[in-house]
């Protein structure tokens, strides 16, 4: 189990880089792309975004919910896996049963709960940022 942690914890820190990586504006190479919305420049895209420090924020925000939510579910499936597991080892005993379906549905509900979590947050930063 400790090193289930530990790969757990590792894969985290390898991944985390990629999901912090926030949104690149689109460079045009053509009047097609630049009809669309894309950037000339470094210069012409920060003047097309007037509130840049909002975006921003809501970035950094999306991102740390994402990762937040990335992990909960990690831990969830680990949960359930450890749950799973507690079920084929109780050898019938009731108690052990019990409390492996709790650990199941604890791990279930708890994944609904932040799922439900991330969309709230993300409605009220939208009707925040408008």
């Amino acid at each position: 189990m400790k090193k289930l942690f530990i790969y757990t914890l590792l894969t985290i820190g390898l991944l985390s880089p990629t999901l912090a990586l926030g949104s690149q504006p689109i460079y045009a190479t053509t009047q097609e792309e630049l009809k669309k919305g894309a950037c000339l420049g470094d210069a012409a895209c920060e003047a097309s975004t007037p509130d840049s420090t909002k975006s921003s924020v809501n970035d950094i925000i999306n991102t740390i919910i994402n990762v937040f939510s990335w992990v909960v579910g990690v831990v969830a499936v680990i949960m359930v896996i450890f749950g799973g597991f507690r079920y084929v080892t109780a050898a019938g005993n009731e108690t052990k049963t019990k409390a492996a379906k709790d650990t199941i549905l604890f791990a279930l509900i708890g994944l609904v709960i932040v799922a439900l979590a991330q969309t709230i947050v993300k409605y009220v930063i939208d009707l925040v940022a408008n």
